[in-house]
């Protein structure tokens, strides 16, 4: 237990990412750099992240034929188990 160190809420500084309703409802960032991230990351870095993060988003937001069977199996899988 000597090894462990002790962590508390108020050693952690959070910044908190706004999300960006310009293109509508769909999961997006938005890519201002916080000031308070300037010692921590640099701006390219930065926008590069929340750029391939918002790609994941919309990657995984489509919808395809793929994810139409996986929301019919997922509803017939919880019908058939009652």
């Amino acid at each position: 237990m000597n090894d462990l160190q002790r962590v508390t809420l108020h050693d952690k500084r959070r910044v908190v990412i706004q999300r960006d309703y310009s293109s509508g409802l769909g999961i997006k960032f938005n890519s201002f750099y916080p000031s308070d991230l300037a010692s921590k990351i640099d701006e390219d870095t930065w926008t590069k992240f929340i750029c391939e993060l918002n790609y994941e988003y919309e990657c995984a937001e489509k919808v395809t034929s793929r994810t139409i069977m996986e929301t019919m199996l997922g509803c017939l899988s919880c019908y058939t188990t009652r």
